[in-house]
């Protein structure tokens, strides 16, 4: 005969003294916070970063020469970190 899982359990937390048992419980409670926590804010930041990801593609889609200019200023600025060309004073 299988007994239940909870009656084991509550025979199991009863057979010790009541600070192991709320040490334990406080432990698990724990434990399972921090872990919700860390999914949640790994999952709200994977959303962001796919929401900001899409909301720029998008952005660039409708305005093609605002994005030829940010590609031309980092090409200056990574010849002007190469000496190739002087910076404008």
């Amino acid at each position: 005969m299988v007994r239940p899982i909870a009656r084991n359990l509550s025979r199991r937390l009863n057979q010790r003294p009541w600070y192991v048992t709320a040490a334990d419980i406080f432990h698990r409670l724990t434990v399972l916070t921090l872990m919700g926590g860390t999914l949640y804010y790994v999952g709200f930041t994977g959303y962001a970063l796919w929401w900001n990801h899409s909301k720029r593609q998008e952005y660039f889609r409708e305005h093609p020469e605002e994005l030829e200019r940010i590609k031309q200023e980092k090409l200056r600025e990574k010849m002007q970190a190469t000496g190739e060309i002087k910076e404008n004073n």
